[in-house]
């Protein structure tokens, strides 16, 4: 597939990241959430922005595409801790679930700061 080694950024930002790249649907929502998740290890803006993407396209979201697109690359726990994190920051049912700790995940920063964020690029 084509887009295996695209960075999922710019499609991201097409989708209403708040990130500093040029907005390109070079992919679906859905992947591009999903490849984002091996970024959001590099870069941390991707990881404050997954929330927003996610909340400004809760509508337009495959869950089960999303699901399997994560299990086919081997990142379910780091789909579940930003569909975690995004359903406590939005108070949107479709994505509560259990907190981010119980993924395992430590941050260095603390919760406010992504409700922060996600205040900010949200409204």
């Amino acid at each position: 597939m084509a887009t295996r080694s695209k960075d999922p950024r710019p499609t991201l930002t097409a989708y209403g990241a708040p990130l500093f790249f040029s907005a390109r649907r070079d992919m679906g929502l859905e992947e591009a959430v999903v490849r984002s998740l091996r970024v959001l290890r590099r870069d941390p803006t991707v990881l404050l922005s997954l929330p927003v993407v996610l909340v400004k396209n809760e509508r337009a979201l495959d869950g089960g595409e999303l699901l399997a697109k994560a299990k086919e690359l081997g990142l379910e726990a780091e789909l579940g801790m930003v569909l975690d994190l995004t359903g406590e920051l939005s108070r949107r049912p479709r994505f509560r679930a259990p907190v981010v700790a119980r993924w395992g995940f430590r941050m260095n920063m603390p919760e406010s700061s992504f409700q922060q964020f996600l205040a900010k690029h949200h409204g």
